[in-house]
Formats: C-alpha cells, structure tokens, sequence
C-alpha cells in the first residue's frame, strides 16, 4: 500500500495505463479525421465543437 492515500500500488498502475490508453486513442481519433478530412476541416470541426461545449455551459449556468 502507499503510505500516503493508503491506496494499493496496483490501483495508481491502472489508472496510470488507462490515462496513457486514452491519450493515445484521443490522438489517433485526430490523426484519422486529419486524414480523412483533411487539417483545415479537422480543425474547422475541433472549433465547431467546442463552442457547441461552450455554449452548452453557458447555458447550463443561466438555467441554474
């Protein structure tokens, strides 16, 4: 166990893979849409979306 959390070593290892799994398959996701659309539509998609996550939590925090 680890003296500081008391949370077993096995437990950070995992977390550790899967947050190193995930970036790399968040990468690939990029890497696929470059090639398939093309950099400027890519990035044209990566802008789209974000301000559709923006506006959601603008909206999000009018309502409440």
């Amino acid at each position: 166990m680890s003296t500081i959390t008391g949370t077993p070593r096995l437990f950070w290892l995992a977390h550790a893979a899967t947050s190193v799994v995930a970036v790399g398959l968040q990468l690939a996701g990029v890497y696929a849409a470059v090639v398939t659309f093309g950099l400027l539509l890519t990035v044209a998609i990566y802008i789209v979306g974000g301000l559709a996550v923006l506006l959601q939590h603008l909206t999000l925090r009018r309502i409440r």
